[in-house]
């Protein structure tokens, strides 16, 4: 027998989750190496379509659709754990219900916000809600009405994603992603070519109307091939029974409010407080350490749902075990954060040239950022993927207010952009103290 097959046969065979999480980890870092290698490419030619100004209008304004994320009351987090347990359970019936009627209450909850809000769309002043003063009234409320449509319905689409998170098949919301990557980045380079520059209505046709699209096509693959015991149904639709459901998923929707106030507004914060030029240095400063985060990310993401399992399971050893491997990465990424504060000036210089100028400091605060949010996320994946999300849930209102009054102290006190980023920083520390003793607790008492 060769290495290989001796560490396949261990694997498997003593650490069953371990090594579907192995499996799973391989695949992902495939995917998101060449998701990097696609956003590389696509920041440049994005500011190289359009001026300084308008990537800052574009940004700032999908930032603000994307606050509406939070009518979803938490489903998509509260379907993920309830799915996985089902699937570990195997419950086909369970989870069939639980598919269709997550189905049915998105698309009750994002049509109606998007027939209320198209008609109000016309009264409201972009221009000066975005700072956007050399762009048409006319364009921007086309632009808004395409983007707002679009991402609305692609909120209830994505649900497929949930259901492979769910399985433990987190590659495949990256395989999806990807795919849409793919085709924007083609479709801009085409629009490049042959488009007027700086056109924000076919911006907004491609990025936000490609996913749509995608997901479409995804989902009729797989509920009607492997899927198939999960497809949504009308019979299936259960309202009466899904009290657990809502149980779980209003505490993800308390901490997903905390999430897009906290870091899904910060565009529109800095826009307010500064301009969108600054969006944009900012925006470019975050794409660069965003990669680290991404890569714990990457690193934790499978380990969700096989936590859930696991935990379902009273299989604490594992979860212990797989925790501390979780907590070393995070801490060996964050060191290599620091490389990348200290040659930031080259690795703007290789990546966007002269387009944009990024200070030192901005770099260094960011950097600083990310290093936080490395440190907590084995932390809160753990937490999530157990379903004992109440400590996120206190801390919640605790980190908005932090973070907002932090926002107007530093800003008085600093007046530079940088006071965002350590507003951020200062609520994460929140998160940081309480959430190690409340796990520990937690894993203790698993069933």
């Amino acid at each position: 027998m060769t290495i290989k097959e001796r560490l396949s046969s261990l694997l498997l065979k003593k650490e069953g989750l371990t090594g579907k999480y192995i499996e799973q980890l391989g695949g992902s870092v495939m995917v998101r190496v060449l998701g990097i290698a696609i956003t590389l490419l696509y920041i440049p030619l994005l500011l190289d379509f359009l001026s300084e100004e308008k990537y800052g209008i574009w940004i700032t304004l999908t930032t603000i659709i994307n606050w509406i994320r939070i009518f979803d009351v938490g489903l998509g987090n509260g379907l993920r754990n309830k799915l996985a347990e089902a699937i570990a359970l195997d419950k086909r019936s369970e989870a069939r219900k639980l598919v269709s009627t997550s189905y049915a209450i998105l698309g009750l909850i994002f049509v109606s916000i998007l027939l209320v809000i198209l008609p109000l769309n016309s009264l409201l002043d972009w221009n000066s809600i975005l700072k956007a003063y050399n762009v048409s009234a006319g364009e921007l409320q086309l632009l808004t009405s395409i983007s707002i449509s679009f991402i609305l319905i692609g909120f209830v689409l994505q649900t497929v994603v949930v259901v492979f998170a769910a399985d433990g098949n987190s590659v495949m919301g990256g395989v999806i992603q990807l795919v849409i990557n793919i085709i924007c980045l083609v479709l801009l380079l085409v629009a490049k070519m042959f488009a007027q520059k700086g056109d924000l209505v076919l911006l907004a046709t491609i990025i936000t109307g490609v996913p749509l699209v995608v997901y479409i096509l995804f989902s009729i693959y797989y509920f009607y091939g492997k899927y198939a015991y999960m497809r949504p149904s009308w019979k299936a639709i259960d309202f009466k029974n899904s009290g657990d459901l809502f149980k779980l998923s209003w505490q993800f929707f308390i901490i997903q409010i905390t999430a897009t106030v906290l870091y899904a507004s910060i565009p529109f914060v800095i826009t307010r407080f500064y301009s969108p030029k600054e969006v944009t240095q900012f925006n470019i400063a975050s794409t660069i350490f965003n990669f680290p985060m991404t890569v714990i990310a990457l690193i934790t993401a499978p380990v969700g749902p096989l936590v859930t399992q696991a935990f379902a399971k009273g299989d604490k050893v594992w979860i212990r075990n797989m925790f501390g491997k979780m907590s070393k990465m995070s801490l060996l990424i964050s060191a290599g954060v620091v490389v990348m504060v200290l040659g930031s000036a080259l690795i703007y210089k290789l990546w966007i040239g002269d387009r944009v100028q990024i200070p030192f400091i901005l770099s260094a605060v960011v950097g600083a950022y990310a290093i936080t949010n490395i440190l907590s996320n084995p932390y809160s994946v753990f937490l999530n993927s157990t379903g004992n999300v109440r400590i996120l849930v206190i801390l919640a209102p605790l980190s908005i207010m932090l973070f907002a009054g932090c926002c107007y102290l530093y800003s008085w006190l600093l007046n530079d952009v940088i006071s965002i980023p350590l507003a951020m920083i200062t609520s994460n520390f929140v998160g940081l103290l309480a959430q190690p003793p409340v796990l520990k607790k937690t894993i203790d008492n698993a069933a």
